[in-house]
C-alpha cells in the first residue's frame, strides 16, 4: 500500500517536470508561428494590432496552449493507467490510497489553479473540449498588460531573431506579442502564485488524475 502511495507521489511529480519541460521546449515553435502571423498581416493590421496586442496574443498562443495541453494530458492519462491496473490488482490498494490523493494536488505553487478548476474534471472533458477556453482565465487582461509592458529575457534556445520580421513595425509587434506570450505561458514578470499556463496545466493534469483515481478507473 506504501508503495502504491510512493508511486502516485512519483508519477505527481514527473508530470510537473515533464510539463515544464515540454512548454520549454515547445516555446520556440510558438514564437515562430507569431512572427509568421505578423508577417502575413497588412500594414493596417499591423497598426490596428499594435493598439489592440492582446487580441492578436490570444488569437495565436490559444492554438498552441490547445496542442500542447491534449500533449500533456494524454501523456499524463497513460502512465497513470498503470498505478491504476495496480490497483485492480490489489483490491486492499484502494483502501490506503484517500491517503496519499491530497497529495497530489496539494502543491502550493499551483494551490490557485487547482482552486479554480471545476470538481467534475477529468481526462476525458479536458481532452474533447479546448483547453484554452476551459481557463480563459489565466490569460486575463492584467496578465497580458504585464506581458506586453515589459520585454525580459526573450533569449531562449532556438528562438530566432525578430528582427527579420519585416519592418521595424512588425519587429516592434512581434516583441510585444512575445513578450506577452512568455508571461502567459511562464508567468515571467508575474508575482509566484500568479496563474500562467504552466501551473493551470499541471493542475488539471493532477486533479484529473485524482479524480482519476478516487474512482478507480
Amino acid at each position: 500500500m506504501i508503495e502504491t502511495q510512493l508511486d502516485l507521489l512519483e508519477w505527481r511529480d514527473v508530470q510537473l517536470e515533464a510539463i515544464t519541460q515540454q512548454l520549454e521546449d515547445a516555446f520556440p515553435s510558438l514564437i515562430n508561428s507569431i512572427e509568421e502571423h505578423v508577417e502575413r498581416l497588412s500594414i493596417g493590421k499591423v497598426a490596428w494590432f499594435h493598439a489592440n496586442p492582446n487580441s492578436l496574443a490570444t488569437e495565436v498562443i490559444a492554438p498552441w496552449a490547445d496542442n500542447q495541453a491534449r500533449i500533456a494530458l494524454a501523456r499524463a492519462e497513460e502512465s497513470l493507467s498503470d498505478i491504476v491496473r495496480d490497483m485492480h490488482a490489489n483490491d486492499k490498494a484502494s483502501d490506503h490510497l484517500g491517503a496519499a490523493l491530497p497529495a497530489l494536488a496539494g502543491i502550493s505553487a499551483i494551490a490557485a489553479s487547482v482552486a479554480a478548476l471545476p470538481a467534475v474534471v477529468s481526462f476525458a472533458t479536458l481532452t474533447s473540449t479546448s483547453f484554452f477556453f476551459i481557463t480563459t482565465s489565466w490569460i486575463s487582461l492584467p496578465l497580458l498588460l504585464t506581458g506586453g509592458a515589459v520585454l525580459t529575457g526573450l533569449s531562449l534556445a532556438g528562438m530566432k531573431t525578430l528582427g527579420h520580421a519585416g519592418s521595424k513595425t512588425r519587429a516592434h509587434l512581434v516583441r510585444r506579442v512575445a513578450a506577452i506570450a512568455q508571461t502567459a505561458v511562464f508567468g515571467y514578470g508575474l508575482p509566484p502564485d500568479a496563474r500562467c499556463l504552466i501551473n493551470v496545466l499541471q493542475a488539471a493534469v493532477l486533479k484529473a488524475g485524482e479524480n482519476k483515481l478516487s474512482k478507480g478507473h
